[in-house]
């Protein structure tokens, strides 16, 4: 059984003291300690670990950014087909097929297309100057 030893008063507030707690008054001290060191390595570790967060995605941005303004330029230029005038050569030829969408590299100037059909799903490869299907997946 429990024995009360007394009343400890602490920051206006009182708390009975009993003696064989599993909770002492050092484990309450070490957790204190230990509450506190993790808050000032927060303190100390939140603003680097923001600056990464928003630095890092700044190139990626930019170059997203950059890949799409020389595709509209080459699409303005007519060195590249638009993507609608590529969907409207390819999606009727794809009876059966749900299109889900595309995708440009402006590196080799070709548009992918996507497709699910039967559960399976096709890639369609189509150079942007000419609108030549380059390459599938499902032959």
């Amino acid at each position: 059984m429990h024995r009360e030893v007394g009343l400890v008063g602490h920051a206006g507030k009182q708390a009975r003291v009993v003696r064989g707690c599993a909770i002492n008054r050092a484990i309450i001290h070490r957790l204190f300690n230990a509450m506190r060191l993790w808050q000032h390595v927060m303190r100390m570790t939140a603003p680097l670990l923001l600056l990464f967060a928003f630095a890092a995605p700044a190139p990626v941005a930019a170059q997203r950014h950059s890949e799409q303004a020389e595709a509209f330029e080459a699409r303005r230029d007519g060195r590249i087909l638009s993507i609608r005038t590529i969907e409207a050569r390819v999606i009727p030829a794809m009876k059966g097929a749900q299109y889900l969408g595309f995708d440009f590299d402006m590196g080799s100037a070709a548009y992918t297309l996507k497709f699910l059909r039967d559960g399976q799903v096709i890639w369609i490869y189509v150079d942007g100057r000419s609108g030549n299907i380059v390459g599938r997946t499902d032959r």
